[in-house]
């Protein structure tokens, strides 16, 4: 007996060999995937799903709403931190065990399509592929995704070859049905891209059973296509209901738009070589082409044979048959691609290669199987099976080898060395909340408006600003940083973990001198010398406020001599304004007018002081974006064009005091006033 004839004989169709092959690849994938699942530190990412998974399931459920990602994985992690405690490993551990069920899906996907061959050979794959490792032992939703991806597709399979006529009453396929139903509603609620895939699928599935003439089931899938649209839709309206937008650009608006020559590069850069650094890297280089060219022979090969056996007839898992299981194999690669990239060209940009191809990863790693399988020498076989299997153990080892994630340990440590400071300021804010999780302490966030009052409360006070050179932060914190390295003597403290500390003593300094008769322009540099928290960058002729709390600090030589408040302001939308000097309410009105006009408030004897406060309350400012399709995300209430404090000897009426701006008022009536022009909305602040 010859060695082909002995390993023929090895890959017959038997249960308990096959069961014992699976549980040894399952030893090889978890081996590979533990050994490995604590040797980096949390990243940004996997501290925001420790963040997302605290607290009770209404929490949790805010908290995701606040963000990106439905909320069934934090759920789970949620549950995970309460039974096995809030270790890394083990909040990892629930990304490896849905890898690990990933893998058992995946073959048994592929032996339904060719038998436990070409099952094994895609096992094998999976267990050294360097993506699937990757996302296996990270706390993030991806291996969940991309699992429950794979398992709608095999349930759908199945649904595809449960062959019944539409007269008979028993229904063999309506289990498949129920459990692709099953896989993805979960799938909705696990990562909002994965509905590419469904759609993928349904796009698929429809031409399928109209084409087999399966009105009932082609029905039934329509169902099951409405009911996953209505869980995207009421998640989308209880994320609307608690930020006010579905889609937030802060948050996903650094996705960069996909070129032609990036579209398909993860078939190499991805499924082979996706984070190997260092030496490696230059390795890696020198595999790409033959890497390119194993693809391009699987998918050639593929498509050849689809083509050639499409016209053919058979039974299950006969030719016609295998050649339409390559068309659907080929369709999940390609398909979700392809929808993703028109949902970014008509939508906004959310194809980010790195992630959504892991949901891709399993259908070509079947192609891949099943096209080394179709060899008839058992040496063609393995001289294309054996190089796709090195290449992509090769990746896992360069990426074991290189530093994929970064904590702040260091950064932990000198923190608690050098003592807490007074305040915290971090550009990008977003690292406020690793440097909580790697602290075990909560850092507040700061605003300008509360770093004032901190200075306001004590003579001096210890103010880190901790920036990351070359990442891209937003206008806010930059400016919130910038801000306060120009209020203060500061000092380098170093650099740790990649974010540069400097410490800046602020020190309380007077509010500046208003003079008598004064009018400060709010489009001049003049007027920062007054305002406090709550405004945006100056405009041309006007200044807008920014939220519900709007600040002007001034002091006056003889209070006594001062006893109006007149300024020419305009509103956005509708909006109740509440002005209080000095902790005292002194006026209340309601502005309704788009167009420039003169406002005057009457101050009781005794409210100015020498140092004053004047605070406008604005509890209906709302954000452009919110009422339009503008994409302006900035919270607007009121515009300011100037501002004057009267005194009790002027006797300037309104006439007169509308006189001396009429030309510039009669300008700005002839443009609407309810949005912000064009350049406010391309340069918005935030």
């Amino acid at each position: 007996m010859g060695w082909s004839t002995l390993l023929s004989m090895s890959f017959r169709d038997s249960g308990r060999r096959f069961l014992l092959f699976m549980i040894l690849i399952l030893i090889l994938a978890a081996g590979l995937r533990l050994a490995g699942i604590s040797k980096e530190p949390f990243w940004l990412d996997e501290v925001c799903t420790s963040h997302l998974s605290e607290g009770s399931f209404q929490h949790i459920l805010k908290a995701n709403a606040r963000d990106t990602h439905p909320p069934l994985y934090f759920l789970e992690v949620s549950l995970i931190r309460r039974v096995f405690g809030d270790s890394e490993s083990a909040i990892r551990g629930l990304s490896t065990a849905w890898s690990l069920l990933g893998i058992v899906f995946l073959m048994l996907f592929a032996r339904d399509i060719g038998g436990p061959r070409i099952s094994i050979m895609a096992g094998l794959l999976a267990a050294v592929n360097p993506l699937d490792l990757y996302y296996a032992q990270e706390a993030r939703m991806y291996s969940q995704a991309a699992t429950l991806a794979l398992a709608s597709s095999y349930f759908l399979r199945r649904w595809f070859h449960a062959r019944v006529g539409e007269q008979n009453r028993s229904l063999p396929w309506a289990p498949w049905a129920g459990l692709y139903a099953l896989s993805a509603v979960l799938l909705c609620l696990t990562h909002l891209v994965g509905s590419m895939i469904l759609l993928a699928q349904g796009l698929y599935a429809l031409g399928f059973f109209l084409w087999k003439r399966r009105f009932r089931q082609a029905t039934v899938f329509v169902v099951i296509g409405l009911v996953c649209l209505a869980v995207v839709g009421a998640w989308a309206s209880f994320v609307i209901g608690v930020r006010g937008v579905f889609f937030s650009r802060a948050i996903l608006g650094w996705i960069p738009q996909a070129t032609p020559s990036t579209v398909y590069r993860f078939l190499v850069d991805l499924f082979f070589f996706p984070f190997c650094g260092g030496v490696a890297r230059v390795l890696r280089h020198r595999l790409t082409w033959p890497a390119w060219i194993l693809v391009l022979f699987v998918l050639g090969s593929a498509l050849s044979r689809a083509r050639g056996l499409a016209g053919k007839s058979g039974v299950e898992n006969q030719p016609a048959d295998r050649g339409a299981d390559r068309g659907l194999l080929l369709w999940l690669i390609f398909g979700p691609v392809v929808l993703v990239l028109l949902m970014s060209l008509f939508f906004e940009p959310i194809y980010y290669p790195p992630r959504f191809c892991l949901l891709v990863l399993a259908p070509f790693l079947v192609l891949a199987a099943g096209e080394c399988a179709a060899m008839r020498s058992w040496v063609l076989r393995f001289l294309v099976f054996g190089p796709l299997f090195l290449l992509m153990a090769f990746g896992s080892w360069c990426q074991e080898e290189a530093i994929t994630k970064r904590g702040l340990t260091e950064f932990a440590a000198f923190w608690q060395q050098a003592g807490p400071p007074d305040a915290a300021v971090f550009s990008p804010n977003f690292y406020r909340m690793m440097a909580s999780y790697y602290t075990h302490e909560e850092i507040p966030q700061q605003t300008r408006d509360s770093l004032q009052r901190m200075m306001r409360s004590a003579d001096s006070a210890r103010v880190w600003v901790c920036t990351t050179p070359g990442n891209v932060s937003g206008l806010q914190d930059e400016e919130l940083a910038k801000w306060v390295l120009g209020s203060g003597s500061q000092t380098v403290l170093g650099k740790f973990d990649g974010i540069e500390i400097r410490e800046v003593s602020l020190r309380r300094r007077p509010p500046a001198l208003f003079r008598g008769g004064q009018q400060i322009d709010f489009g001049s540099a003049e007027a920062e010398n007054f305002l406090g928290a709550g405004w945006f960058r100056a405009e041309k002729n006007h200044r807008w406020s920014r939220g519900n709390r709007a600040e002007l600090s001034f002091s006056l030589r003889d209070a006594r001599r001062f006893s109006r408040i007149s300024m020419e302001i305009f509103c956005f939308h509708r909006q109740r304004i509440s002005l209080v000097l000095n902790g005292k309410s002194i006026d209340s009105f309601v502005c309704d007018q788009r167009r420039p006009h003169l406002h005057e408030t009457k101050v009781p004897e005794g409210r100015f002081e020498k140092e004053n406060s004047l605070i406008f309350l604005l509890p209906d400012a709302v954000a452009p974006s919110e009422l339009s399709a503008s994409r302006d995300s900035r919270k607007l209430a009121l515009g300011i064009r100037w501002f004057r404090i009267g005194g009790v000897s002027e006797r300037q009426d309104k006439k007169s005091c509308f006189a001396s701006n009429q030309p510039t008022a009669q300008a700005l009536g002839k443009a609407p006033w309810f949005l912000p022009s064009n350049s406010e909305i391309m340069r918005g602040d935030e």
